[in-house]
């Protein structure tokens, strides 16, 4: 069989959702079709994107800033790691201001695009994160990690070595306010791990439910790294 490409997941999906909810006629033809296309393909192996979100992307200098979006005022941490993206890999010159606005020194048109670009970076961010902070043994103070290591997946680097420390708030019991926390190796996870992966599937244009689905494949069996007892 020959290997499955994106334009033929993109077919199967469809394929099951109409051989699901489709009506009458439909739903039987799209079964028949599902099922030829499954016999001629192999869908065994993810198939790589290439779709990247920054590539023939060309922007033109402008005197004056542009805005590009806006986000909440408390996301600035986030602002920062969107607005790195985007001089990283478009060389361009960008601010986030106090109130969320990020503008940049391009012409009008090319902020439309950047701001598409931005809010879908952001968006992607944010979903990971808030789906990230409701396991088990992940602490507010894990997001900069996790943003970090999202933005190194996404601009195609990463730390070499030793792992960025994760720091936690004090916890019951414990005689000091805060402390590193050391990951098992072979059995838990780090949070910038985690991430890593799932910054390149934001660059390559992987939906978000894919890569809400890469995130609970790489939680699900494993448990994330909990603080060593003293």
């Amino acid at each position: 069989m020959k290997p499955a490409t994106e334009k033929l997941f993109e077919l199967r999906a469809k394929l099951q959702a109409l051989a699901e909810r489709g009506i009458a006629g439909e739903k039987i033809a799209a079964k028949a079709k599902l099922r030829r296309l499954e016999a001629a393909v192999d869908f065994s192996k993810p198939v790589m994107r290439t779709q990247d979100i920054f590539a023939d992307i060309r922007v033109r200098f402008s005197a004056d800033a542009h805005l590009l979006c806006r986000l909440d005022q408390s996301e600035l941490e986030l602002a920062d790691f969107v607005k790195w993206a985007l001089e990283e890999q478009l060389k361009i010159e960008a601010s986030h201001r106090l109130n969320g606005e990020l503008w940049a020194r391009v012409t009008p048109n090319d902020a439309d695009k950047l701001g598409r670009i931005a809010l879908g970076i952001s968006e992607s961010f944010r979903c990971l994160w808030f789906k990230l902070s409701k396991q088990s043994g992940i602490y507010p103070s894990d997001r900069k990690l996790f943003y970090r290591g999202l933005y190194d997946g996404m601009m195609g680097s990463k730390r070499d070595g030793l792992l960025p420390t994760r720091i936690i708030p004090k916890i019951k019991g414990t005689r000091t306010n805060k402390r590193a926390v050391a990951a098992r190796p072979g059995v838990s996870l780090h949070p910038y791990q985690i991430a890593l992966p799932l910054g390149e599937s934001i660059r390559f244009s992987y939906t978000l439910d894919e890569i809400n689905q890469q995130l609970a494949e790489a939680i699900e069996p494993k448990q994330i790294n909990q603080p060593i007892e003293p």
